[in-house]
């Protein structure tokens, strides 16, 4: 009997575990619709006295219909943003898509002491593709400063 309310209790209340997250990993997540099979590939993860910063690119982002998919090569977030938006570990044949290095990125956030993003990935996608457009996107003054 006590095993039977185990297994019940275990089923109607969900472990509220996350997903490790480590550098290499490629993840889908839930974007727009018009960056269908857009991923996500974490290529660093750094400590900070708030928690972890995620160096991620981001691969297939739409922005205008008329243009090809582009990538982005270095956004960084935190796991707010990654428990927010990944759905899915990408296949083995997914994740084999090439990813820019973000290498000269990281380096400028670090001298500029960049700030770091706590919204969903799709809201992230709407603020880039609104930058690249001269579109006004109501997300952009969301993103968090270190220490802040």
């Amino acid at each position: 009997m006590l095993g039977a309310l185990a297994l019940l209790s275990s089923i109607l209340s969900p472990s509220q575990e996350r997903p490790g997250y480590a550098a290499g990993q490629v993840w889908e997540y839930a974007g727009r619709p018009e960056d269908a099979g857009s991923l996500i590939k974490i290529h660093q993860v750094e400590a900070s006295p708030t928690g972890p910063i995620y160096h991620i690119g981001m691969t297939g982002i739409r922005v205008t219909r008329d243009r090809p998919p582009t990538d982005v090569h270095h956004l960084p977030v935190s796991r707010e943003t990654l428990d927010a938006s990944v759905t899915r570990l990408a296949s083995p044949q997914a994740a084999a898509r090439p990813f820019t290095d973000p290498s000269e990125g990281i380096a400028i956030w670090r001298e500029n002491e960049g700030g770091v993003f706590t919204i969903p990935l799709v809201e992230i996608a709407e603020i880039l593709v609104s930058q690249m457009t001269d579109r006004p996107s109501e997300n952009e003054s969301r993103v968090k400063q270190p220490g802040a």
